[in-house]
């Protein structure tokens, strides 16, 4: 229940961000290397296209990295939140004691 409740707010709130940021950003890189093409000679690609299969590669790493982090810290909040759920609603039986 915490882990779904923690993707829902995800998709709600930070995928369109996210999303949006990304777009800008893949069009500036566009941009970018258009120019530097446009600019120098042809030559220029071949390191840059080696730079972009290194930065993905690192990209994937982090990304697995970063999932494992996400369902480590659900998995570490999930008794708290167990615990608090459940006084809740055994508040009543709490007072009469």
């Amino acid at each position: 229940m915490n882990r779904l409740t923690k993707d829902q707010n995800v998709l709600d709130s930070e995928l369109h961000w996210t999303f949006n940021w990304m777009l800008v950003q893949v069009f500036l890189l566009m941009a970018n290397t258009f120019l530097n093409v446009y600019t120098s000679s042809v030559w220029v690609l071949i390191p840059m296209i080696l730079y972009f299969i290194l930065c993905f590669k690192i990209q994937r790493i982090y990304m697995a990295a970063s999932r494992e982090l996400f369902r480590m810290e659900a998995i570490s909040k999930s008794p708290i939140l167990s615990f608090f759920s459940e006084s809740i609603m055994g508040i009543t039986v709490i007072r009469a004691f």
